[in-house]
């Protein structure tokens, strides 16, 4: 894990951009994600991807496909609410 936190900013930054370029990138890293998630049980990296995709294709995409408000995803993907 990089521990530089404006490193962290920049790569989040271009991971964002290369999603909106590549929505087909952004849909396998995704389902990279899941699978790990899967396989391990460790949701830490599931929910970066969710809010980078968020960031990428806008917090209303991401209500719609999941049905959820704005308020709970935002709790949910700041760990204030449990996942489970």
């Amino acid at each position: 894990m990089v521990k530089n936190k404006e490193f962290r900013d920049d790569f989040e930054k271009l991971e964002v951009e290369l999603y909106k370029q590549d929505p087909k990138l952004a849909e396998l890293c995704f389902k990279d994600e899941l699978q790990e998630y899967n396989k391990t049980g460790d949701i830490k990296y599931l929910m970066i991807q969710l809010k980078t995709m968020a960031k990428a294709f806008g917090w209303t995409n991401l209500e719609k496909k999941t049905g959820l408000r704005r308020s709970t995803l935002y709790s949910i993907l700041e760990g204030k609410k449990n996942q489970n």
